[in-house]
């Protein structure tokens, strides 16, 4: 995911429009087999205090990458007023690199 709410105070970037001029997109791929990936991405986004407005479905294609049906979704985001935008920073970077989250 990259993206940014901006600067300046938490009050200010939690405004609505604020938020709904932002979003996010993020791309993650899971087999109908293993759909507990797809479950435990969604619990992710929205413990981040973000919203699932589209999926478009197999955006992404990849050669050798079986374990996700070598296809991956584009998730269109978009913060709500709960967004932890101090979660949503350090999570960027630890989602975009797989690394476990706490």
């Amino acid at each position: 995911m990259e993206a940014s709410l901006g600067k300046g105070s938490n009050k200010a970037r939690k405004k609505p429009e604020t938020l709904s001029a932002k979003q996010y997109f993020m791309c993650y791929g899971y087999t109908d087999k293993s759909a507990e990936r797809g479950l435990k991405v969604q619990q992710i986004i929205s413990s981040l205090g973000l919203i699932i407005q589209e999926k478009l479905r197999d955006f992404n294609e990849y050669l050798g990458a079986e374990s996700i049906g070598s296809k991956s979704d584009l998730y269109v985001l978009q913060p709500t007023p709960k967004v932890n935008i101090r979660k949503l920073d350090i999570a960027r970077s630890k989602f975009y690199t797989g690394q476990k989250q706490n």
